[in-house]
């Protein structure tokens, strides 16, 4: 039987550079994170197959440019094989960019089946 190894992380919510009064302590906890990753892998000596990171990788869908360094120096120490599989959540959707008629279950809930079917919007 064969064996996989993967290294989940959660609900990471990277903030804007914006907030600089935290800028420091973010990125000292994100260092910090690496660190103690690179050190379990190696003690443990892993073979990490995949990171599946799930949920809120931003917190407010404009943040992946923060995130986009914490993935960089992940990858530098992560096994050259490893697959990282991202999985949004709720955090990572700009609702400015969809449509209102997004969730037919919300359609239905919020009695807007009417305006839906009237608005002629379609999902791409």
């Amino acid at each position: 039987m064969s064996k996989l190894t993967i290294l989940h992380l959660s609900d990471i919510h990277f903030k804007r550079k914006e907030k600089e009064e935290r800028k420091h302590y973010r990125e000292d906890v994100q260092d910090g994170m690496i660190e103690k990753i690179g050190e379990h892998i190696e003690k443990n000596k892993l073979n990490l197959d995949f990171v599946v990171v799930t949920g809120d990788i931003a917190f407010s869908a404009k943040e992946y440019e923060e995130a986009g360094i914490f993935f960089d120096k992940l990858k530098k120490i992560l096994p050259e094989k490893t697959i990282i599989l991202p999985v949004p959540g709720n955090h990572d959707v700009d609702r400015s960019t969809i449509s209102k008629f997004l969730s037919l279950h919300d359609i239905v809930k919020h009695g807007k089946t009417d305006s839906f079917l009237e608005s002629g919007e379609k999902d791409n």
